[in-house]
């Protein structure tokens, strides 16, 4: 039986099991949804994290800009030459179909939100002998990369081995390192990387505290809160019902800027007079905002934050290195797990990842038209690479480089020289004996 058809019975066991019995959730699995909440109360993890706007922006900037990217498996010569390796067999799961219900831009878009979320991403390696046939992505916050300690685990393993729990459900099923491809993020960890919702909690605990505030104050009509006084004591149930009457009368925005009726001796004060331009709270909203962009190192005008001077100018210089320095470590990362963790021994001096990555740095036409012609004129690219850079087919004979003559070395221009004086005198000597014979 295959990894997933053993981790579909367990959910359909887990099922028959919660319907007859509770199953008591494991520490992982009751800490995702639970959490352990911020200074501001908010409780932290996956689900919540998600009503973040400028999380959400940069989870979802992160996952389509690394899905959208072509990926290749390359051949490497003996000289170090690189051609693609489109007859590998890696090439038609990693570009072709990771699996069953994935294309290759959703299944990558699946590992990248595991590493914005937990920092870790893993999937269920399906094989056929030593080949790779099959990936499928699963959650991060249902597995648990562990070591082998004593009798910790039923696989047959040394002590000290790393092997993986799943939780599926309250049924833990454990695998070897072999069964789970594991991507590991940002982190001195040698089992798992560092969670960047765990590292960022207290920012987005406040950026969800700022965010219900903001909707609890315009709930109430966009009115602070204030207290209403009565003249004596009220007993329990007058409490319940002054409190009911309370809220009918002022409470929601139905009831914005009506007019309340108070009787009986009860007397309306303002509780808090700070109106939020006096808290500050749009500044502390904007500042959520870049503090979250800087967990995630997204540039704040790729999530619609433009409100510091950012011209045309600095976004293209900022959209560069965004490229340079948030998306390449993706890129390096996963070329490295594979190189690592999917090919075989044998194989990993020969064949590698590369992402296609160049079309991100395009420049603007003529610059990267000015950049193709000094390419073509120093003659380190052909005519025809620089078509296919363009989306351009190839023609026939614009394969071979060519070079300026005026950028030849002093000897070939000293040997070229020299070759045209003895030409020229060659055929003066030809010429004169022509002369000479045709002379009576």
């Amino acid at each position: 039986m295959g990894i997933l058809s053993r981790l579909e019975q367990s959910r359909v066991m887990a099922a028959a099991q919660q319907t007859s019995a509770s199953v008591p959730p494991t520490s992982k699995e009751l800490g995702r949804w639970l959490s352990s909440p911020s200074a501001s109360g908010k409780a932290v993890n996956e689900s919540s994290v998600r009503g973040i706007a400028a999380a959400w922006a940069c989870q979802r900037i992160l996952a389509e800009s690394i899905g959208m990217i072509p990926w290749a498996m390359f051949r490497k010569d003996s000289l170090g030459n690189a051609d693609k390796a489109d007859d590998h067999w890696l090439q038609d799961v990693l570009v072709g179909s990771p699996n069953r219900d994935q294309t290759t831009v959703e299944f990558r878009e699946s590992l990248v939100l595991g590493l914005c979320n937990n920092g870790n991403a893993y999937s269920v390696v399906e094989r056929n002998g030593r080949r790779v046939t099959s990936l499928t992505p699963l959650a991060s916050s249902r597995v648990d990369p562990m070591r082998k300690r004593g009798s910790n685990t039923k696989l047959n393993l040394r002590d000290g081995e790393k092997f993986f729990r799943v939780n599926d459900r309250g049924m833990p099923e454990d695998f070897p390192s072999d069964k789970i491809w594991h991507v590991h993020g940002f982190g001195s960890d040698t089992l798992k990387g560092l969670s960047p919702i765990g590292a960022a909690r207290e920012a987005m605990g406040g950026a969800l505290a700022m965010e219900e505030f903001a909707n609890r104050f315009f709930s109430q009509g966009g009115m602070p809160s204030g207290t209403v006084t009565f003249p004596g004591w009220l007993t329990p149930a007058q409490k319940i019902e002054a409190q009911e009457a309370l809220n009918k009368m002022v409470g929601g925005l139905g009831n914005a800027h009506q007019v309340a009726l108070f009787q009986g001796g009860m007397k309306p004060e303002p509780w808090n007079t700070m109106n939020l331009e006096e808290m500050q709270f749009l500044l502390a909203r904007k500042f959520s905002v870049l503090e979250i962009c800087r967990f995630y190192l997204v540039p704040p005008h790729r999530v619609a934050e433009l409100e510091k001077g950012a011209s045309y100018a600095s976004i293209e210089q900022m959209s560069q290195e965004f490229v340079q320095y948030t998306l390449y470590p993706y890129f390096t990362r996963f070329e490295a797990s594979v190189q690592k963790w999917l090919l075989p021994v044998e194989e990993r001096q020969r064949f590698f990842l590369r992402f296609n990555f160049e079309g991100l740095l395009r420049a603007a036409t003529k610059e990267r038209y000015e950049a193709h012609a000094s390419a073509v004129q120093n003659g380190w690219k052909s005519r025809n690479e620089v078509r296919m850079l363009e989306n351009m087919n190839r023609v026939d004979g614009l394969d071979g480089f060519t070079a300026q003559t005026n950028l030849a070395s002093v000897e070939k221009i000293v040997e070229g020289a020299v070759g045209k004086a003895v030409d020229k005198a060659f055929a003066r000597i030809l010429a004169a004996r022509e002369m000479e014979r045709v002379t009576p």
